[in-house]
This record gives C-alpha cells, sequence and structure tokens, in this order.
C-alpha cells in the first residue's frame, strides 16, 4: 500500500518547497522561475513519502503540466489536474503512467517527427567546459536590429527586440555577417535560460560557439 500523501504547495510549506528546489538549481530551473515570478499562474502539489517530497506537479497558465521524481509520485499526482489538454513538460519514465491518464495529440516543437518532442538537456560548467571557438560574438543592441532583420527575419528582429529591454541577446559572426542568434530574457540568481536560439540554415553554430555565450554569461 502506497504511503504517499498528496498537499498543496501553500503557506506555510511554500518555504520547505522553495529549499527543495534550490538543493539543484538547474534541475529545477524552469519551477524557481514560475514559482518566484509568476506565482499567481502556478499551481503546485507535492506527494511526500516519510514527509519528504518524492516528486512534484507544477500546473502552469491552464496549460502546462510539469512533472518532477518517482513514477509512482507522478501517478499519484495526476489525479489533481484536471485540465483536458494539458501540454506536458515530462522526466523520460514518466511517459508510461502520464500515458495511462491521457493520449498524445501532437509534439510541442513543429519539426518534430512523431506526436512526442524529446528535449536532451546538458549539464556543463565554464571549467571543464572547452569548445572549439570558431566565430565572433557579441552582445547585440538596438542598433543591430536592421542586420537581425535582414539575417534573420522581422519575427526574430520582434523576439530580440523585446528581449533588449529586459534581458540579453548574443549574436555570432562569420565572414562578418550575423548567422546565429541566442536570447536571454530570464536572469535567475547567477543563471541563465536561454529561450531562443535561430542560425541561418546554412551555418550551424549552435554546438559550439552558442554554447560557449551561455558560459560565459553565467561565469
Amino acid at each position: 500500500m502506497s504511503r504517499l500523501r498528496v498537499i498543496p504547495v501553500e503557506e506555510p510549506y511554500e518555504k520547505k518547497f522553495l529549499d527543495f528546489l534550490e538543493e539543484d538549481k538547474i534541475l529545477h530551473i524552469f519551477t524557481i522561475y514560475d514559482f518566484r515570478y509568476m506565482r499567481d499562474k502556478t499551481q503546485i502539489w507535492v506527494a511526500l513519502e516519510n514527509e519528504k517530497i518524492a516528486g512534484y506537479l507544477l500546473e502552469f497558465d491552464n496549460t502546462i503540466v510539469h512533472t518532477h521524481g518517482s513514477a509512482e509520485s507522478v501517478s499519484k499526482l495526476l489525479d489533481y489536474t484536471n485540465l483536458d489538454e494539458p501540454v506536458f513538460v515530462i522526466e523520460p519514465h514518466h511517459l508510461r503512467v502520464v500515458e495511462e491518464f491521457f493520449k498524445p495529440l501532437g509534439p510541442t516543437d513543429s519539426s518534430t517527427k512523431g506526436e512526442i518532442t524529446t528535449y536532451l538537456i546538458v549539464k556543463v560548467d565554464a571549467e571543464t567546459f572547452k569548445p572549439s571557438i570558431t566565430h565572433r560574438v557579441k552582445k547585440l543592441r538596438t542598433k543591430d536590429l536592421g542586420e537581425v532583420s535582414e539575417n534573420m527575419g522581422d519575427e526574430w528582429k520582434r523576439r530580440i527586440e523585446n528581449v533588449i529591454h529586459k534581458g540579453v541577446a548574443f549574436g555570432a559572426y562569420d565572414n562578418g555577417s550575423l548567422v546565429a542568434v541566442a536570447t536571454v530574457s530570464e536572469i535567475l540568481e547567477g543563471l541563465v535560460l536561454i529561450r531562443g536560439v535561430c542560425t541561418v540554415p546554412y551555418l550551424d553554430v549552435r554546438d559550439s560557439q552558442l554554447q560557449r555565450v551561455q558560459l560565459s554569461y553565467r561565469s
């Protein structure tokens, strides 16, 4: 018989939950950000086993459901969301459990083949990550928006213009031309969330130069 019990994250439990998240800020960075800065749009339930957190379910803006923890805890936590067609952000071992409750309707990324998008997360640090630096990089400013529009299109110009006012945008150059951009719209206690990366079709530098940009900004 399961010894799990589920409670909503409310006062006075919020501090204990945040302390749990901060034990691994990178793993829980999206949850920390939503919990701190989008609290009015966020509902969270935790599954406790012997009063320790075995898993949690975060529901954001009545749209996104994010799960973390043991498969057993997630199975119990899914009883607490009443969304008809949520967008799931889950760990690989949660898929079997989620499919017992929901049927996949389509991927979160339009380029995905199949109904489920898989994201690969890599954790590195500036001391041990030594990529090959082959392109010049600079921080983008308002004066660079014309070049962004010309090389990346008007949609990316609008994105970067918005980011410049509240975060940071970087550009990588090849033979003097802008060929890739990366945007950092949220900065959280020395960590950054790179929300958008775009590379011109004939050149892909994301695995070298733009990852270096991320690390340089953190260091």
